[in-house]
């Protein structure tokens, strides 16, 4: 009686409780930073903290998803603060504009606050150089014909239809929206306040693929809503929203953390060309992250062979996640077949078995004391049979979490 009593103690608590079957219907997943989750009924659900029920995740099941159609008048735009959006963009004032995203969720952004605009379909075909930032000051690439014009200066002001750019060497000139295809800007000396620290901050993901910051207001049937900065109202609806991260420090996405050493692989060596870099938030081939039919909004995509080194500050206590091949393969002749490792200071916490395209995802989870105190972090994959074809492999919505006394 007594080593039963003493199994249990090991075991985490949801493993020893019954599990219910989850609700029919649009439901709401809360996830927990110890990877445990709970399903509940949509319908009557509100939370203004999902910290009081547990979760640092939160996600919707059972909604019709709301997907944007990108053409060649969506913009991807980059803010300061870390928030992505994509939609259309329009004048709302001479240093302010504003983007429609999909679902007509639409949010206004400062000149200061803006990163970049970039209008990534009307890139020329030829065109192949990146697209960089200037080194002081602000910088525009617009088409003209089949090359693009690079002019560095600065934003004077937006017009309907073009805004004026102040260059140098000529003066001031229109900039039509129709032929821009990229807009740098230069905030380092921007006079805008931070935004206050908020009791709930969260970030809100969504299909496709912006990325909103703010202050959560509720969660509730009808989606997401927050104050954003500056103390614009803000209402997500449902069907849009990927999931909600509850941005208090406890838990970091993996993929927002820059890692110390990622070489792109090659497979086939370096005379064949062929190099696959590392995609953050998308699959190897720069799509959704996809595996046994759900998208995930976060997580890393590479091609085995694979290695991706974080350096760590000692600050993190456990790790979750899961594993698979991307979905992608399935339209291919071959699955794929790799093999995935964690490596926390060198020792292997994690190994899992040889995983094809079409298994299911394989969770991850590495427990208390896994991390605590750790200074390394590796990832590898490894590929098993097939000779490297289809060896996309994605690294699934994994997380670090904190310990309580770093957070």
């Amino acid at each position: 009686m007594h080593r039963i009593i003493a199994l249990l103690t090991l075991l985490p608590l949801t493993s020893a409780l019954p599990q219910s079957a989850p609700p029919s219907g649009p439901r709401v997943v809360l996830e927990g930073t110890r990877g445990a989750s709970e399903v509940r009924a949509l319908d009557g659900f509100e939370t203004a903290d999902p910290r009081t029920l547990g979760a640092h995740v939160v996600r919707f099941e059972g909604l019709p998803s709301i997907q944007s159609t990108k053409g060649s008048d969506t913009a991807r735009v980059e803010l300061q603060s870390g928030e992505r959006l994509f939609g259309n963009v329009t004048r709302a004032g001479d240093e302010t504009l504003n983007v429609l995203l999909a679902g007509n969720v639409q949010l206004g952004v400062h000149l200061e606050d803006i990163r970049s605009i970039q209008f990534e379909r009307r890139l020329p075909t030829a065109w192949n150089a990146p697209l960089e930032r200037a080194q002081e000051g602000d910088r525009v690439y617009r088409r003209k014909n089949d090359t693009l014009e690079r002019i560095d200066g600065g934003v004077e002001a937006f017009g309907e239809t073009s805004f004026r750019f102040h260059d140098e060497r000529i003066g001031s000139l229109e900039v039509a929206w129709s032929e821009l295809v990229a807009l740098f800007i230069d905030s380092s000396h921007s006079t805008r306040a931070a935004q206050a620290e908020s009791a709930v901050p969260i970030v809100v993901d969504l299909f496709d693929h912006s990325r909103i910051h703010g202050a959560l207001t509720k969660i509730d049937s009808l989606g997401v809503a927050l104050v954003r900065r500056g103390g614009e109202a803000l209402r997500i609806p449902g069907g849009l929203v990927a999931q909600v991260l509850v941005d208090d420090g406890r838990v970091v996405f993996l993929s927002d953390l820059a890692p110390q050493s990622a070489p792109p692989s090659v497979p086939f060596g370096d005379d064949l060309g062929m190099r696959w870099p590392h995609k953050s938030d998308a699959s190897v081939m720069d799509t959704p992250l996809t595996a046994g039919g759900r998208v995930y909004a976060r997580g890393l995509g590479v091609h085995a062979p694979s290695r991706l080194t974080w350096a760590l500050d000692g600050s993190f206590e456990a790790l979750r996640g899961a594993v698979a091949v991307d979905d992608s393969v399935l339209r291919l002749p071959e699955r794929g077949s790799v093999r995935f490792r964690v490596l926390v200071d060198g020792v292997k916490r994690f190994e899992s078995k040889i995983l094809r395209g079409g298994d299911a995802p394989l969770p991850i989870q590495l427990d208390p004391p896994s991390l605590v105190g750790a200074k390394e972090l590796v990832l590898e994959v490894d590929t098993a049979e097939d000779n490297f074809v289809a060896d996309r492999a994605d690294w699934l919505q994994v997380l670090l979490v904190r310990t309580a006394q770093a957070k």
